[in-house]
Order: structure tokens, then sequence, then C-alpha cells
């Protein structure tokens, strides 16, 4: 089992940026912070977006509470950008967590795909564990894109 070495963990501005470099990396293009539109007179702006908008990523670098709970509080901005990716059409919308484990081991990436993956359609999920250059990272795919669960639903009204 892959446990993040403190010393690695990154603040969440530079693992943001480290994460940019590593999605130019694999999927050779650029990336930014950028607004898009998710509504009627109505923007968010994404950690990561590909030049061409195919790609969008947001960042998060939670870890477990002093107590060794879920933190449900900051688990929430994940929540609502989820909202904001179900308002886009992208190729690839992905959530990068850096990991973090709790006492007891568990991983908090695994413990919030128990807990949300009912929600995430067509959003994929990686574990990012921080190396000491960026060929050293680790990146797991925890959740792969499925179909958005509401349109067969609704396919024939």
């Amino acid at each position: 089992m892959i446990k993040n070495n403190e010393h690695n963990r990154l603040e969440a501005y530079d693992f943001e940026k480290r994460v940019g470099l590593y999605l130019s990396k694999r999927y050779n293009t650029n990336f930014k912070e950028k607004a898009l539109t998710v509504g009627k007179n109505k923007e968010h702006k994404f950690d990561l977006v590909s030049d061409d908008n195919s790609i969008i990523a947001e960042c998060k670098s939670y870890t477990w509470t002093k107590g060794n709970n879920f933190p449900s509080a900051k688990i929430s901005t994940i929540i609502e950008a989820i909202f904001y990716f179900s308002r886009i059409k992208a190729d690839k919308k992905i959530i990068v967590i850096q990991d973090s484990f709790n006492d007891k081991g568990e991983s908090l990436v695994d413990v919030f795909l128990k807990r949300y993956d009912g929600i995430l359609d067509d959003i994929e999920v990686w574990a990012y564990y921080v190396g000491n250059t960026l060929n050293d990272d680790v990146v797991k795919v925890k959740r792969e894109k499925n179909e958005i669960w509401y349109e067969k639903m609704y396919k024939n009204c």
C-alpha cells in the first residue's frame, strides 16, 4: 500500500502546479486555470483546463482531521466541483486528490469513493502521490468515468 511521505506532501497551490505539470506531460498539451460557463450568466474557475477544453481537472489536497475523522466539510468542496462538472461537456473530467491515510491505514480517496461513487457519473478520480521529482510521482486512477446514469432514464421521454 502506498502511504504519503509527509515531507513529500505539497500545499494546495504547489499541488495544483505539480498536477498541471503532470497532466501537460501525460497529454502533451498545456493546462491552466480557466473559467468556463456552467449556467446562464454563471462561470466557474476550474483548476486545470487543457488548451482545447477537452480535459478538465480539479485538484484537492485534503487530509483526515486531527481526530482521524473523514473531513466532511472540506469534502463538500469536491461535491461542489462535481456539480460544476455536471454542467459542462468535456472528453475527460478528473478529480485529482493528493491522498492521505488515517491511523488505521484508510485511504481518504477510497473512503471518498465509497461514500460518493454514485454521483460521479462521467468523472474520473485519481489518487496522487508526490515523489521527490515529477518523474517519481505515482498516480492511480481509482475510478474510471461511467455513463451519466440519468441519461438512460430519460432517453425515451
